[in-house]
């Protein structure tokens, strides 16, 4: 690092430029937004549900899986054909409690939904097909992560605000 980078981050130099002392403040809080950056803690994410299934057989199959929630939010139902040894000619699924269907399938995909805490129930349908009469399916229920803000938006924020401060006051005074 230069001299001059480590005059710009060092405060207890006593300088009474006010440009020089709002260039260090400003360096001080980027260094400080910066570690709020890489130190963020990040949510833990419910999954309730996260099950791989064999289908065998040409003739209906039906998986009932029990699902609880701890946490009221948002949740994303993900259900998906390996393709192994084949795709299926059929797969569906569907979450219920027991008075209420929250979103269905007719083949993989994803699908957003809110539920309180509970119990629920995610049901797949499904038709094996090719030579072995084989599937595999896999379906998730996994809680929708909110992002916070992180402190360090509130620092940025604050060392603009320090910036716009002192260019008014160095125009001020200058007129």
């Amino acid at each position: 690092m230069s001299r001059q980078g480590l005059e710009v981050l060092n405060l207890g130099h006593h300088d009474t430029s006010r440009s020089n002392y709002s260039k260090k403040v400003l360096a001080w809080l980027a260094a400080l937004a910066l570690v709020g950056f890489s130190i963020s803690p990040q949510a833990a994410m419910e999954v309730p549900l996260n099950e791989v299934a064999f289908i065998s057989g040409t003739d209906i199959s039906v998986f009932e899986f029990e699902i609880t929630t701890v946490s009221p939010g948002g949740f994303t139902a993900t259900l998906t054909d390996f393709e192994f040894p084949s795709p299926f000619s059929t797969l569906a699924m569907i979450i219920t409690s027991a008075t209420e269907s929250f979103g269905s399938l007719t083949g993989p995909g994803s699908f957003s939904f809110s539920a309180d805490p509970g119990t629920y129930f995610a049901s797949v349908v499904g038709v094996a097909s090719g030579a072995l009469d084989l599937g595999l399916f896999g379906v998730e229920v996994a809680s929708i992560e909110t992002v916070p803000l992180p402190p360090a938006i509130w620092l940025m924020g604050a060392a603009v605000a320090a910036l716009v401060s002192v260019k008014r006051l160095e125009t001020r005074q200058k007129s």
